[in-house]
């Protein structure tokens, strides 16, 4: 028999359920232990570091760090010593992902 063909004393019967005084203490400790508690399963929060990592998994900001260490690479090979640029540069994509994680 389907649920809508069925009167409400049937289904209460069927359910093990009173619509006026709601489920029993025994049935419920008997649905809590078959089923467990009517919870939702959450996922575990992630921690500060590995929501600022994933900002640094943008294709752009992978870009940006190549280009800081091309011109950090560069810097040494010709002798300059001048790491303002590298620096620079790094120095913003930290920022950005830290205002991103916030």
């Amino acid at each position: 028999m389907k649920w809508h063909e069925m009167t409400w004393t049937d289904i209460e019967e069927r359910l093990k359920y009173n619509t006026v005084t709601g489920l029993s203490g025994q049935e419920v400790k008997k649905r809590l232990d078959e089923y467990g508690p009517n919870e939702l399963a959450g996922k575990k929060p992630k921690t500060f570091l590995q929501r600022f990592f994933a900002q640094l998994a943008d294709f752009m900001v992978i870009v940006l760090i190549i280009a800081s260490a091309i011109s950090f690479g560069l810097s040494i090979y010709e002798g300059e010593h001048d790491f303002v640029e590298p620096i620079v540069i790094i120095l913003i994509v930290i920022l950005n992902a830290i205002l991103g994680v916030l």
